[in-house]
């Protein structure tokens, strides 16, 4: 048996000739005496409280069932061990007895050796309740030491990088304004001269220029939608021809051997949404389009789905993207090669945007060297629902029903 520190023992018990049999035996322990169960209770509340009670069932008063369910009522000693010494042995009363809340009984008469097993056995396990109940304690609080210094560290965080997106928006509009007059006045000085050269020069200058400024726009949206601030201006206005202006812009950049179309709506579909942000996502998904597909087609516009919804896509027969790559080209900083030109930004942005716009998101289907397939849904304004037109009324937006 385990060595156990010195412990303080309660004995209760109205007869006399019991407490001094039970003294003697507890001769290791310190002890204290009560000779009912009401000068128990007294006991235990005013002083220090006991490690272990020995109870007598049958005393005057209160019997020693009703002292011990009284002490598991209380905080202060529910935990307390009780073994029940008792001449009663049938099985209603041991049943009785350890409902009542004892850990265990001795029946009278009992061997010394027996009753010290028991007592030592129930200290030991006490021990250990309260060593659990200290480590539990501990526990818990470094727990809660830890929980608040990771909610410090993630409220830092969190504000340095509002920080950094304030100032990367910042600089990337600071950034803009000399570009611009790079740009302006190397147009100036090439159509100032008959220098083929010259020119050439200044057509270089002007599509780094504009590959410039495209970074830079990636990186002022990426930064307002990281610090959540970015704006959407929503307005009426037709799909067909949004379509067909996408179609004018790209349709220089088309090299030999691609064939470029576009698909529109026999229907008239005026949505509601933001008309540059939905053109945005479009250019990103076209560039990147045009610049893996040699040759074959590449196609984009309308598509009504099977439940009437509006359905916008970019579709090419391009170098396609495998699997590995498709769980991961919608994260930040992500690029299906490493020889192009870009941040890595594009599908990102333009995933957000179709989250914010539409409440959908960017889908993609795509097989190696068969091509890709980009789209998304808007809602079809001839489906709307009384929700959306709510949400828009509270939201103090313009909303247009056609009929």
């Amino acid at each position: 048996m385990e060595k156990l520190k010195l412990r303080n023992i309660l004995i209760v018990d109205d007869t006399p000739e019991n407490i001094d049999i039970l003294v003697d035996i507890l001769s290791d322990f310190n002890k204290t005496v009560a000779i009912d169960g009401e000068n128990a209770l007294e006991t235990i509340f005013e002083n220090e409280l006991p490690d272990l009670i020995l109870m007598d069932v049958m005393m005057p008063k209160m019997d020693g069932f009703e002292v011990c369910r009284y002490l598991r009522l209380h905080q202060k000693t529910k935990d307390i061990p009780v073994i029940f010494l008792t001449a009663k042995t049938n099985e209603e009363d041991i049943i009785q007895a350890f409902e009542s809340g004892g850990q265990d009984y001795v029946a009278k008469p009992f061997y010394p050796s027996e009753l010290l097993a028991r007592v030592n056995t129930q200290l030991l396990l006490k021990e250990r309740r309260d060593k659990l109940r200290e480590i539990n304690a501990t526990l818990e609080y470094k727990v809660k030491e830890r929980t608040q210094d990771l909610i410090v560290a993630k409220d830092r965080a969190e504000e340095s990088d509002r920080l950094k997106s304030e100032f990367l928006a910042l600089m990337s509009h600071e950034i803009r304004t000399p570009l611009n007059a790079i740009c302006g006045f190397s147009k100036v000085i090439a159509e100032s001269v008959d220098d083929p050269d010259l020119l050439s020069y200044s057509n270089l200058i002007q599509n780094q220029n504009d590959l410039l400024l495209k970074l830079i726009d990636d990186m002022i949206d990426f930064a307002k939608i990281e610090s959540n601030s970015l704006e959407l201006v929503r307005e009426n206005f037709d799909l067909n021809a949004l379509i067909l202006d996408i179609y004018g812009e790209f349709l220089p950049d088309i090299t030999e051997g691609v064939e470029f179309t576009p698909l529109i709506s026999d229907d008239t579909f005026n949505v509601y949404s933001d008309k540059l942000r939905i053109k945005q996502v479009f250019g990103n998904l076209l560039s990147n389009a045009i610049k893996f597909t040699k040759k074959g087609t590449i196609s984009f516009g309308i598509e009504t789905t099977e439940d009437r919804g509006i359905r916008l896509f970019v579709k090419d027969t391009g170098l396609g993207i495998s699997i590995e790559n498709q769980k991961l080209i919608f994260e930040r900083f992500r690029k299906v090669d490493t020889f192009s030109q870009g941040t890595g930004l594009g599908l990102s942005i333009a995933n957000n945007i179709v989250e914010l716009t539409t409440g959908d998101t960017l889908h993609l289907e795509s097989e190696i060297d068969v091509g890709s397939h980009f789209y998304f849904t808007i809602p079809n304004p001839k489906n709307l629902n009384k929700e959306y037109i709510t949400q828009c009324v509270d939201s103090n937006e313009k909303v247009e029903i056609l009929e």
